[in-house]
């Protein structure tokens, strides 16, 4: 009666770990930063070109200025990154092009809570799915948008 109950006991657990095992891999990562999975990637190639496409309105807003582009990477460089699962809709996706190549795809979740990088250039682990752990300044990034579609 002990040795069935404690197989139970066992085969449960082993079923909760396996279910839950997104979980418990992200208790047991430590995070990441968009720094890190971004911008030590790119190495020492400059990006060419970020182009951002809005889902609300449709608009389509493409920078080359290398001012424009170091200053919209910086705030996105605050991010704090946690694995996560894609659970949101995504407001603002990204285009991030090197030597005119596209590189990475980013999508922004509405909330700002959220954002999902596609790797065009990582066969094996292309999309990845990340809380933002902290708060970065949206409105910084759309005020050098207005500034940039105004021109």
């Amino acid at each position: 009666m002990i040795r069935r109950l404690l197989i139970c006991v066992c085969t449960l657990i082993g079923t909760v770990i396996i279910l839950n095992f997104q979980d418990i891999q992200n208790l047991m990562d430590p995070g990441t930063t968009f720094k890190k999975e971004i911008m030590d990637n790119i190495e020492d190639k400059e990006v060419s070109s970020l182009e951002f496409y809005f889902s609300s309105n449709e608009n389509e807003i493409i920078t080359k200025d290398k001012k424009d582009i170091n200053r919209i990477l910086e705030i996105l460089s605050e991010m704090n990154l946690k694995r996560g699962k894609n659970t949101t809709d995504k407001e603002i996706w990204i285009d991030v092009r090197v030597q005119g190549e596209k590189r990475y795809l980013l999508a922004l979740s509405d909330d700002k809570s959220q954002i999902t990088i596609i790797n065009y250039r990582d066969k094996k682990d292309i999309v990845n799915y990340y809380t933002i752990e902290n708060n970065f300044d949206l409105d910084k990034i759309k005020d050098i948008l207005n500034k940039v579609s105004q021109e």
